[in-house]
């Protein structure tokens, strides 16, 4: 059945092609694409190569070539085509290829400088309009804590995109840059109001800045929409700071009712009593 499929499409694309004067980069796409859905790869990749014969700076074809490494994962195959594409079309926007070389460097190779050298290069050409790979890029430099990198990095979407502004402000935070990370915080909550993690982050932003009333104002926000032990121990921590001993009981015992196990709760309202 595959033979006969096999069959049926090589004449379909020669059926289509047999009048033209030369066969295009779409023709030998349309074949590849029909072997890649049969999964013969090795046929596909040899009409997508053909295609790239055609015309050197294709990204769609590139594009196509680099599924076919990925899905066999030959990535140090897929590199170093990319490598050679690079060096083969210095004059072309090269965004979408920068950020494919870093990530290869970042997921596979594991080579964090070159990976950080790729994402810079994808971030200082039109790459830095992409919100969505702002936001993975601002990540990576996050989850590897060079915190001022994220937050450069999420700080170049000018499009008001959530993700970027709510990685700005936990980043402002991570660094001291709390008033900051506030007007950041504020716009999540004006884009997003149910995404309760700003309302977690700017508590916290608050908190730290010494604006005791808004930091509690934030963690009550929070609390009444998802129930955690250590929001309801800086509540009563803060309202001990502001010696309203009524309300930090009130609040201890409601987060006592939720985590009777929490020792660092109880401590706290025996201290309360104690006073």
């Amino acid at each position: 059945m595959k033979k006969l499929k096999k069959i049926i499409i090589i004449f379909l694309f020669f059926s289509s092609v047999i009048y033209a004067e030369d066969i295009t980069v779409d023709d030998y796409l349309n074949l590849g694409d029909a072997y890649y859905k049969e999964n013969n790869l090795k046929e596909a990749k040899d009409l997508y190569d053909r295609a790239l014969e055609i015309d050197s700076s294709n990204i769609t074809v590139v594009m196509k070539i680099l599924k076919i490494y990925e899905t066999n994962k030959k990535y140090d195959d897929e590199l170093k085509f990319l490598e050679n594409f690079l060096s083969n079309n210095v004059d072309k926007n090269n965004s979408e290829i920068y950020f494919k070389i870093a990530d290869i460097y970042n997921n596979y190779k594991k080579n964090k400088k070159k990976a950080y050298e790729y994402y810079e290069k994808f971030l200082n050409s039109s790459g830095s309009n992409n919100s969505e790979r702002i936001f993975y890029i601002g990540d990576v430099y996050f989850k590897d804590f060079l915190y001022e990198k994220a937050m450069n990095t999420f700080l170049l979407d000018k499009t008001g995109n959530y993700k970027n502004e709510f990685g700005a402000a936990i980043t402002l935070r991570f660094l001291g840059y709390y008033k900051k990370s506030i007007l950041y915080y504020k716009k999540v909550i004006k884009q997003k109001p149910n995404f309760l993690e700003a309302y977690l982050g700017i508590g916290i932003s608050y908190q730290l800045n010494s604006d005791f009333d808004n930091a509690i104002k934030y963690f009550l926000k929070y609390i009444s929409e998802k129930k955690d032990e250590q929001v309801y121990i800086e509540l009563v921590k803060l309202y001990m700071i502001k010696k309203n001993d009524k309300k930090a009981k009130t609040i201890g015992q409601e987060g006592l009712n939720f985590f009777p196990n929490s020792k660092e709760l109880r401590d706290l309202m025996l201290t309360i009593y104690s006073n």
